[in-house]
């Protein structure tokens, strides 16, 4: 999701070098390799100019749509913290011992 809130469309990766990518995107993932960063660029050269009528408008709705994801990834981490907290008691009680696994 980091990649697509930082560059929601090609335009924004035209001044940054394969290196400058992949140490920038290692700190998100340590197996990313500078080849990778090499074919993205390679794919943005090739597909040439892709700026479209309300280009800004639609990066904004791009990185909109990875601040929900991220919203809900954290709604949902703390919806498993409750649902943690309220079941623990239940599967740990002697009545119930042997029932789950």
């Amino acid at each position: 999701m980091y990649f697509w809130k930082t560059y929601p469309s090609p335009g924004y990766l035209l001044d940054r070098t394969a290196l400058e990518l992949t140490e920038e995107l290692r700190g998100i993932s340590r197996n990313f390799k500078q080849d990778k960063a090499e074919l993205i660029l390679d794919c943005i050269q090739k597909d040439g100019n892709t700026i479209r009528e309300y280009q800004e408008s639609r990066d904004f709705i791009t990185q909109s749509l990875v601040r929900d994801l991220e919203h809900q990834k954290e709604e949902l981490n703390q919806l498993d913290r409750i649902l943690n907290l309220l079941l623990f008691p239940l599967y740990s009680s002697p009545l119930l011992q042997g029932l789950y696994p």
